[in-house]
């Protein structure tokens, strides 16, 4: 194999805690009216409102679980960013090669932490022609202006480990 650096996603645990708190939060919303609809509102109303009512209660569990279902999902089949003896570095989703980026682009990489948002941000000197403007769906964020991507949910010690990598090839 000729990567001589692999680096995965981690969740942390507070993080994971906190979405899963959120998620149940808005779940507990969505059972409660359901029973509450199913159980106090007499018949009549339910036969005219009942559908309603059932789809506000399966919309409020599925948009309280959803996002701790990515997020577990993630956390079983994590992203990889490998750094190539090829002198590139590639992005990896669920064991699927995405896209790689030319080392000479890259001027800098450093961690970043925002409320609940963490991850590693590489500092570009130019964006690659053969990268897709929509990456949301892999955890990256890109900032074109400033010329950087945001890599989510890769840890501090990643990146440190990238950043020493990178700058012994110099």
């Amino acid at each position: 194999m000729d990567d001589y650096l692999q680096i995965q996603t981690t969740i942390t645990h507070f993080y994971l805690k906190s979405i899963l708190y959120k998620g149940f939060c808005y779940a507990f919303l969505g059972v409660l009216i359901l029973l509450i609809g199913g159980v106090f509102l007499p018949e009549p109303l339910m036969q005219r409102w009942g559908w309603l009512i059932y789809f506000s209660a399966f919309f409020f569990i599925t948009y309280g679980l959803l996002p701790y279902r990515k997020i577990t999902r993630l956390q079983n089949k994590p992203n990889e960013i490998k750094l190539t003896s090829r002198s590139f570095l590639e992005f990896w989703s669920q064991t699927h090669f995405q896209f790689a980026i030319p080392l000479h682009l890259i001027n800098s990489v450093r961690y970043f932490q925002k409320n609940k948002k963490y991850g590693m941000v590489l500092k570009l000197t130019d964006f690659p022609e053969n990268l897709r403007d929509n990456l949301s769906k892999f955890y990256i964020e890109m900032d074109k202006s400033k010329k950087e991507m945001i890599f989510l949910y890769f840890s501090k010690r990643s990146c440190q480990e990238l950043d020493t990598a990178l700058s012994s090839d110099d």
